[in-house]
């Protein structure tokens, strides 16, 4: 597979066959449902989106699709 550059101080790799990167041995997690549930009440009350978070440590898109959903 071929190297394709790095981020955070480790190599990204570009798969040959359906040319989808990825970085080895970084672990990838997805947020549990009491994260969705604090940024909607966290939202509620007014908070920015982007504030929501940094609060709950989960990007902002992910927020923006909680709310938007």
């Amino acid at each position: 597979m071929p190297k394709n550059g790095a981020a955070k101080g480790r190599r990204v790799y570009r798969h040959g066959d359906c040319g989808r990167y990825y970085t080895h041995g970084a672990v990838y997690t997805r947020p549990g449902g009491g994260d969705r549930e604090q940024a909607l009440t966290l939202h509620g009350e007014g908070i920015s989106q982007s504030a929501v978070a940094r609060i709950v440590g989960v990007t902002l898109p992910a927020v923006s699709r909680w709310v938007k959903n």
